[in-house]
């Protein structure tokens, strides 16, 4: 009973040699899976802030809104806004790529942090404050809204009549004629003894040539037939013709103000009025927010194209958008066919657009600064005719108001 059979010799042998091989082959196995670590799988998601400031290219997110960034005959992206990132990416020194993409869709990409860069006006208010770092800003815009072309405000004639027989218009005048009376009698009492001629006649026909010089000198700043041969004459002549230029001067330009002013209070929608216009507003634009705020009522649209149509097809009854932008559409592709009103709400300021904690914002501000400092900016902004940035520079603190 104690003595092993030689089945089970044999088979113990085999296991004592298969341990001999086996582990061996098991140390080896573990010392390569330290080596190599362990195994991960590539899942596609938000950029690497780390590699941000490499050499790797940018995405830079980019719209075809047709004022800040279009596109040439050629394809090629063009605009201030474009101009002004390529000249940021030269300071930078960083190579990029740009991504055309909706608004909407880039308000997105920049939470996820999908992108580095948007290059676009983004507009500053404080809901995007909390969720997207911004740059210094880079210029300011006002609101207006587009509507169906509406010719009654196209040719206030009636504004400029009103302005003209106005009491303040009446009293300009009515001054004038007693000064010109005064001024008639003092050039009669002067010159009738050595230019009786023009003035020695009679008291009427003297009097009456002197007030026809002076109002013809203030019409034309000449006066054909009649002439001063005095030499006090001539002082006081000069004295009106200067007085006469100042007068005129002023005048037009109280008549253009108020002319101006009724004009612009007609081509101005009010707080109260278009709280209740059905408008249009594009997908996450800082209209849509506003309005979201104040309890509008309002239709999201994904390009200018589609709430211009809107507009046109009576869907809504404007367009709510940057003045900028709705000037370009009157003056270009919709003129003729809608009106822009301005509005009184409070102007925002742009500036380029990067995700939370982003490495670049530093750089890119260091940049702005730079290039701002140098007018390259402002020169850029008057080339394309756009506003720059008021004194405010810093970001809103408190949600915006109407």
């Amino acid at each position: 009973m104690g003595n092993a059979s030689p089945a089970n010799t044999v088979s113990g042998a085999r296991n004592t040699k298969c341990g001999t091989i086996c582990l061996p082959l098991l140390r080896i196995l573990v010392m390569l899976l330290l080596t190599i670590g362990p195994i991960s799988t590539a899942v596609a998601g938000p950029l690497d802030p780390a590699e941000a400031l490499t050499k790797r290219p940018l995405i830079v997110a980019i719209q075809y809104d047709q004022t800040y960034t279009t596109k040439d005959k050629e394809g090629n992206w063009t605009g201030p806004m474009v101009d002004f990132w390529k000249l940021i990416a030269k300071e930078l020194g960083q190579p990029y790529t740009f991504k055309e993409m909706s608004l909407s869709n880039i308000m997105i990409a920049l939470e996820e942090g999908t992108i580095d860069v948007a290059a676009i006006t983004t507009f500053i208010n404080a809901e995007r404050e909390e969720r997207f770092d911004f740059s210094t800003p880079l210029g300011e815009g006002r609101h207006a809204v587009v509507t169906p072309y509406q010719p009654k405000h196209e040719h206030p004639w009636m504004a400029a009549i009103s302005v003209f027989f106005s009491w303040g218009t009446l009293t300009v005048i009515l001054i004038l004629l007693v000064t010109l009376l005064l001024l008639g009698i003092s050039i009669w009492l002067i010159e009738r003894k050595r230019n009786p001629e023009d003035f020695g006649r009679t008291r009427r026909r003297g009097i009456g040539a002197g007030i026809y010089w002076a109002g013809s000198t203030l019409a034309s700043g000449l006066c054909f037939g009649i002439y001063l041969r005095t030499l006090p004459g001539r002082i006081l002549g000069l004295l009106w013709m200067i007085v006469c230029g100042l007068a005129l001067s002023a005048v037009i330009a109280s008549l253009t103000h108020s002319l101006t002013d009724q004009l612009q209070q007609m081509q101005v929608i009010e707080d109260d009025e278009f709280r209740y216009m059905h408008l249009g507003v594009k997908s996450g634009s800082v209209q849509m927010d506003m309005l979201r705020e104040a309890g509008g009522y309002y239709t999201l649209f994904d390009t200018d194209e589609e709430a211009m149509n809107a507009v046109l097809n009576g869907q809504v009854d404007g367009y709510l958008c940057f003045e900028t932008r709705a000037n370009f559409f009157a003056n270009h592709e919709y003129s003729g066919r809608i009106s822009v009103y301005t509005t009184k709400l409070k102007a925002h300021l742009y500036a380029l657009a990067m995700p939370r904690q982003s490495p670049l914002r530093r750089p890119i501000n260091v940049a702005v600064l730079r290039l701002m400092n140098d007018s390259v900016w402002e020169s850029l902004l008057d080339r394309y005719g756009f506003e720059r940035a008021s004194g405010q520079v810093s970001h809103p603190s408190s949600k915006e108001r109407w």
